[in-house]
């Protein structure tokens, strides 16, 4: 189930060139990047499905992803004053979709690549890249990686890990993957994607400057494996996902009824995940 937290104080809204997430402090004591909606499209609160979508799909593949819950905003949490982008639509009682703060991590910049084998060891999995790239491109993400913006919407997380040979312990590194509102084509796409659209490599982390900074690093044997039975959830585990995912949504969000069958079709369509596996082996391969 789907946590619900109040909020209790607004520390700012984070400036950015999509939902300008606000920053609360909620109630069980944690910080939470709160999005709505910043249009006038009430068409806009399907973003955050695909947030949620996106989060349980996340945590079934085992990819490392910040933990949610749906925030009420309470009446005496905020000032309107420390409010741009989100001042219009933001009420008390409203639902937001709540990203918990992750502890210890960094956000992944655009200048940032290795160049150095010791560098990717310093990661605890350098194959989460394969991933997170294979699955940008089964959702159709529009949001990591675009152009010279680099946008990755990755942070990098330290922990400790044990050799089990040595059993020595060291730090090293792991990706979460956040921010999905961008996904099912973004919000171009809105209410009209559908699974004939098939996935595209443009703009997208597999084809970004620092995706292609690991390439070196990947065994083919490795990567091949990975490509092959990453994305191998059945029809109906799909359709499971989703489901639960619908039976929590608010309904002041207003959802379509078909929105979730659509996107059961979307990510089943045995021609997607085909095109998806081809564009990534293509991409390792050059």
């Amino acid at each position: 189930m789907i946590p619900i937290v109040h909020t209790r104080w607004l520390s700012k809204e984070v400036e950015t060139d999509g939902h300008s997430p606000m920053y609360f402090l909620c109630d069980d004591g944690n910080y939470y990047y709160c999005k709505y909606r910043t249009q006038f499209k009430r068409e806009e609160l399907d973003c955050l499905v695909y947030e949620i979508v996106c989060q349980f799909l996340l945590k079934r593949l085992q990819i490392p992803t910040p933990d949610i819950a749906l925030a009420i905003i309470e009446k005496d949490s905020y000032d309107l004053r420390k409010l741009h982008k989100n001042k219009l639509y933001v009420d008390p009682g409203i639902t937001c979709f709540a990203s918990k703060e992750a502890p210890n991590t960094a956000l992944v910049m655009g200048i940032q690549s290795i160049s150095k084998k010791t560098e990717a060891n310093k990661f605890e999995n350098i194959y989460d890249l394969i991933k997170i790239a294979m699955f940008d491109l089964w959702v159709e993400n529009d949001d990591r990686g675009r152009g010279s913006k680099e946008n990755y919407n990755l942070l990098l997380q330290p922990i400790r890990v044990q050799n089990s040979e040595t059993g020595r312990a060291s730090t090293k590194f792991r990706w979460l993957a956040f921010d999905h509102a961008f996904t099912f084509g973004g919000l171009t796409n809105l209410r009209i994607f559908n699974k004939t659209m098939m996935p595209s490599h443009t703009f997208k982390l597999i084809e970004s400057q620092y995706f292609k900074s690991f390439k070196k690093y990947f065994a083919p044997s490795v990567y091949e494996s990975i490509v092959e039975n990453f994305l191998a959830l059945q029809p109906d585990e799909i359709e499971t996902i989703i489901q639960s995912v619908f039976k929590q949504i608010p309904a002041e969000w207003e959802s379509p009824k078909n929105l979730g069958e659509r996107i059961i079709e979307f990510l089943s369509d045995p021609r997607r995940i085909r095109s998806v596996k081809q564009l990534t082996m293509h991409s390792l391969k050059n």
